[in-house]
């Protein structure tokens, strides 16, 4: 080993504890019900700086009826500024069970990201500003998105197995006051070239009426990259 170096088992061993960390924080104390979101996503690169990526979500709960309440299509330009900053302007179609009615709500929204390689870990953070035209609503929310990601920089194998953890909050303009927290402990994989995968856990607490609700997600993203 060279002098100075960082032993891979230490950073192993850190990582799968923020891993576990992570999926322990999410779980814990978790009353609400369960949940699984299914995301497909396809991106191509329409110049060396702009590309176009396409994503599907749906959302499912653990319920004795309307299992199937929420899903999503969106389309976005991301566009790289330099090695650490990107752009991506988007808009989400969203067909949402809402009163027992479904109803169909358009999200515009602009992304602004940030990267940076710290060692054996990158820091990822994105803020997103995004409006809600709900559909027989009687506000349009505004709401402010940020999430903090950190992943290992270099993965694990022939699957290039990368743990992570994840916090995202949200501000809503309406309200002028923070209504959710997300904490997530995952698994990014790519088992062949140009194909991600995403296994999480996610943690999602929310500010209602009577007070706060959560919920325990567990998810998977898959996506191609042509």
């Amino acid at each position: 080993m060279k002098q100075g170096s960082i032993p891979k088992t230490l950073v192993r061993g850190v990582f799968v504890t923020m891993l576990l960390s992570g999926l322990i924080t999410a779980a814990h104390g978790a009353d609400g019900e369960s949940q699984a979101w299914v995301q497909f996503w396809a991106s191509a690169n329409i110049t060396d700086r702009v590309g176009v990526k396409l994503v599907r979500e749906d959302r499912f709960r653990d319920s004795d009826e309307d299992k199937y309440y929420y899903g999503y299509t969106e389309l976005g330009f991301p566009v790289k500024l330099n090695d650490h900053w990107s752009v991506a302007p988007a808009i989400r179609a969203v067909r949402a069970l809402r009163g027992g009615e479904w109803r169909d709500d358009l999200m515009p929204q602009g992304n602004l990201m940030h990267k940076t390689a710290l060692g054996p870990v990158t820091l990822k953070n994105r803020a997103r500003l995004a409006k809600t035209y709900k559909e027989a609503a009687d506000v349009d929310p505004v709401e402010y998105q940020h999430k903090t990601d950190l992943v290992l920089t270099k993965g694990w194998g022939s699957w290039n197995v990368r743990p992570y953890a994840a916090e995202e909050v949200f501000y809503d303009f309406d309200e002028h006051d923070l209504t959710r927290f997300r904490t997530y402990g995952g698994l990014l994989v790519s088992p062949v070239k140009k194909v991600s995968v995403d296994l999480y856990v996610m943690r999602e607490d929310t500010k209602a009426a009577g007070g706060w609700t959560d919920i325990l997600v567990f998810g998977l993203a898959g996506g191609y990259e042509f």
